[in-house]
């Protein structure tokens, strides 16, 4: 299985009623820190996580610093968490899974900072140099957290330690952030978006995720 689930990011803290979906080791981590955006972006991944969880009354969540938590006692034990300005995601599998949120800004994207960190040739053949270039850095910092290879220098960049059998990379958008998705295998994914009430006690899911498809070809 490969589960998905984002919110839109929030500024404050979740209400006690959501926090009762974090487990005490993220609480007790949490605290730690001291800037509050930090605190929020914990918690509220958490919550993200215990959503998921809340029809495993068995499950336990391990902390596993400054990796994904960890699952046991369900039948997925695989987790990875992203957040940027706008969204907060959570992947859950049963096989090794990244994801990563970048909200795309086209004034960022040069040739001089897309060929500092990938080959000149991708920007050359490229025709949409911002989407390809979030593309990669999503594969990359996906590739990152599966500790597994993003390679580049191909005619066809992949995440996995050979070109024969590469890790399923897939990308989703909603019109300002690209969602890129990568799964071990290659296997159906299910992608939920959750709203939170004003004063962060509840989650109501959304009827249709904002975000669709993009073509996986870089």
């Amino acid at each position: 299985m490969l589960e998905l689930v984002l919110m839109p990011r929030r500024t404050g803290l979740p209400g006690q009623a959501l926090m009762d979906l974090v487990c005490p080791e993220a609480r007790v981590r949490a605290a730690t820190f001291l800037s509050e955006k930090r605190r929020s972006e914990v918690l509220w991944s958490r919550v993200l996580l215990g959503r998921l969880l809340a029809d495993y009354p068995q499950a336990v969540v391990m902390e596993q610093p400054p990796r994904s938590p960890a699952l046991t006692g369900v039948p997925f034990t695989q987790t990875c968490i992203s957040h940027t300005h706008t969204w907060v995601g959570v992947a859950v599998s049963d096989k090794t899974v990244g994801i990563d949120l970048e909200v795309m800004n086209p004034t960022r994207v040069s040739e001089s900072l897309f060929t500092r960190l990938f080959p000149k040739r991708h920007w050359d053949a490229s025709g949409n140099t911002v989407l390809d270039f979030y593309r990669f850095f999503g594969m990359y910092e996906a590739a990152v957290k599966m500790n597994v290879p993003f390679v580049c220098e191909s005619d066809v960049p992949y995440v996995g330690k050979s070109a024969e059998a590469p890790c399923r990379v897939r990308f989703f958008g909603d019109g300002e952030t690209l969602l890129t998705l990568v799964s071990a295998e290659d296997e159906p994914v299910t992608l939920r978006c959750f709203d939170a009430d004003p004063q962060g006690l509840t989650l109501t899911e959304r009827r249709q995720s904002p975000f669709a498809p993009l073509p996986a070809a870089c």
